[in-house]
C-alpha cells in the first residue's frame, strides 16, 4: 500500500505495486500505452492522479529488467547507479511508457534515443530557447514518428523519420557503440538523450 496526497489534502492509501512482471501482467503494456498506468481516484474529490513510485518492471520474454525512479528523485540518478542495481534505469513513468512502446515495436532503445538527439538539435537550431523533449509515437511501413514537444505552447509537432535512418542510425551503433552521440546517450544504467543534452548544460 502506499499513502497518496491529493492537492485537495486528503490522504489516502492505493495498492500500487514496487515491482510488475508484463509477462505474467500483460494487461499493464496497454495501460502505459494508453497513459492510464499506475492511475488512482482521489475518494475525497474524485481527481485522477497519477504519482510516481520507485518501480522495478520485468518482461522476461523480451529481456527486459527496468528500474523506474521517480521523475522528482532525477538529481539521485548517480547514488542510484552506485547501488548496484542490475536493472536499466529510466526516469519517471512517461519515459517508461516510452521505453515500453519501443521495445513493443521490436525497436533497439539506443537507435531511438539518437534519433531523439537529432531532432532536438534541428529544435536548438531553429530556436534556441525551446525547451523541446521528443517522444516515440508509431512505428510505420516507412517512416518512424516522434512527438516533439516545447517548439511552441500548447502545441506538439509530428516528425516522421525515415526508417532507413533508423537501420542505418542502429547499424552505426551496432559497429561503432564507443563513438557519439551513442556514448554520451549512456550514462551508466542509464539509457536517454536526456544524458547528452545535460552534458551540454
Amino acid at each position: 500500500m502506499r499513502t497518496i496526497v491529493c492537492s485537495c489534502d486528503a490522504s489516502f492509501d492505493a495498492d500500487l505495486p514496487d515491482s510488475i512482471d508484463l509477462d505474467q501482467q500483460p494487461q499493464q503494456v496497454e495501460a502505459l500505452l494508453s497513459g492510464s498506468f499506475m492511475t488512482v481516484t482521489c475518494p475525497t474529490c474524485g481527481r485522477k492522479l497519477k504519482p510516481e513510485f520507485p518501480l522495478r518492471l520485468t518482461w522476461g520474454s523480451r529481456g527486459v529488467k527496468l528500474y523506474v525512479i521517480p521523475e522528482l528523485d532525477r538529481p539521485e540518478l548517480a547514488e542510484m547507479d552506485e547501488k548496484g542495481i542490475e536493472s536499466i534505469f529510466v526516469v519517471g513513468y512517461p519515459e517508461l511508457a516510452d521505453r515500453i512502446a519501443v521495445i513493443s515495436a521490436d525497436l533497439e532503445p539506443m537507435a531511438i534515443e539518437a534519433l531523439k538527439y537529432y531532432l532536438l538539435v534541428k529544435a536548438a537550431e531553429a530556436d534556441p530557447n525551446a525547451e523541446a523533449s521528443a517522444w516515440f509515437h508509431a512505428l510505420n511501413a516507412d517512416t518512424i514518428d516522434f512527438h516533439v514537444h516545447g517548439l511552441r505552447p500548447g502545441e506538439v509537432a509530428v516528425s516522421k523519420v525515415p526508417r532507413s535512418l533508423y537501420e542505418r542510425t542502429l547499424a552505426e551503433f551496432r559497429a561503432h557503440p564507443d563513438s557519439e552521440p551513442f556514448r554520451s546517450i549512456q550514462n551508466g544504467k542509464y539509457i536517454s538523450v536526456q544524458n547528452l543534452f545535460k552534458s551540454e548544460e
